[in-house]
């Protein structure tokens, strides 16, 4: 009885003290968000080393910031199980999904967007659990998905069940819900403001949600400065020194913009297009269509295996110059394809992350073929990587 009478005590002395509570509630909250993003963090970058460098003995690439696992693998490269582990991956994540959270498939962000929206900021206990559980599989597996849209999932499902443990009503529900997703963005993308102007922002085409501003920035803030502590401080990327010495420069970035619109196209066209025309009408049980997804990646992967999982890495060489003209152009729809395979049949994981990826080859082979425009040593195929 006297930590309940306690507990009431402290819920009644929040009711009272507006600025007390949110506080309370936005430090909760990232530091919620911020231990979550840690764990999934931590899990996927020791499974995926697992997988696919010690089973498979394909090493992917990390970015200079995300060097977790030092370890080197000595053995030979297995294809077959670098083309069937995407499906196994694919098929487990579907088993998981399907029997007890199927809002958790796909790319997560949607989801968010609707509970917010239809379903009065509620969004299940178990979602956050079955979410981190299916999407470190299908990333860890070759799945080609980002992990963002888990996060943001992640997040605004512990927020959502912070507001149900204080009773709270609609509108408070949903400003907990945004701020555990801003939470989850600033610590994984270590960006806190980012994050929480982009938790504030996406659920509109041309509003944002104002009076989560503050909850947000806060629940970001404690959730990177949580996680950073645990990680590091390093920036994801390692960049050149970019200076800019030539007007014709801009020509190049402009050039860039233009071609970016028909690629965006195509990504977004071909991921919906594949989900609602080809995987959803797959005559089986939807427990196992990612499975099948999973072997399309495969396929792919046999051909380019730096388009599987997150790509980051892949990412971090691009920025640095070592990657061909003609390796970036071959990853551009590879990537999109393996994508859309991933998310199209319900595989769980983010669509930012392949975006930044996309943009990042897609900006080395535009800065790449305009090098000889401006002078040498501009560093144009880097910054249009950036």
């Amino acid at each position: 009885m006297p930590e309940q009478g306690r507990w009431v005590s402290l819920i009644n002395y929040l009711r009272e003290h507006s600025f007390s509570r949110w506080m309370f509630y936005s430090l909760l909250i990232g530091l919620v968000a911020g231990l979550g993003a840690a764990a999934f963090f931590f899990t996927l970058e020791w499974l995926k080393y697992f997988v696919l460098d010690y089973l498979a003995g394909y090493p992917m690439p990390a970015p200079a910031g995300e060097q977790l696992v030092h370890g080197v693998v000595h053995g030979t490269a297995k294809s077959w199980i670098l083309f069937l582990v995407p499906a196994v991956g694919g098929l487990i994540s579907g088993l998981v999904v399907y029997t007890w959270a199927p809002e958790a498939e796909g790319h997560g962000t949607d989801a968010m967007i609707d509970a917010f929206h239809n379903k009065q900021g509620e969004i299940r206990t178990r979602v956050p659990y079955i979410k981190s559980v299916a999407s470190v599989i299908t990333l860890a597996s070759g799945g080609s998905a980002g992990r963002e849209g888990p996060i943001v999932q992640i997040g605004a499902g512990f927020g959502s069940w912070l507001g149900r443990v204080f009773n709270l009503d609609t509108k408070e529900r949903r400003i907990l819900m945004l701020a555990g997703c801003a939470g989850g963005l600033g610590a994984i993308f270590r960006a806190p403001l980012g994050g929480a102007i982009t938790s504030i922002e996406v659920l509109y085409t041309e509003d944002f949600e104002t009076e989560a501003i503050i909850p947000c920035v806060m629940s970001s803030v404690v959730a990177y400065s949580f996680f950073t502590l645990i990680f590091g401080y390093k920036p994801i990327f390692a960049t050149p020194t970019l200076v800019f010495t030539d007007p014709r420069e801009l020509l190049i970035y402009a050039i860039l913009g233009l071609v970016c619109v028909p690629v965006g196209w195509i990504y977004s066209k071909s991921l919906y297009g594949l989900r609602d025309h080809v995987f959803r009408k797959i005559a089986i049980k939807p427990h196992f269509v990612p499975a099948i997804g999973g072997l399309l990646v495969g396929c792919i992967g046999l051909m380019t295996p730096m388009v599987m999982s997150g790509g980051y890495g892949t990412i971090q060489l691009a920025l640095l110059g070592k990657l061909s003209v003609g390796l970036m152009a071959i990853m551009i729809f590879t990537k999109i394809f393996a994508t859309s395979c991933t998310i199209g049949s319900g595989g769980s994981g983010g669509v930012f992350g392949p975006s930044l990826f996309i943009g990042a080859m897609l900006g080395g082979v535009v800065g790449r073929l305009g090098e000889p425009c401006v002078p040498v040593g501009s560093g144009t195929a880097a910054a249009g990587a950036v």
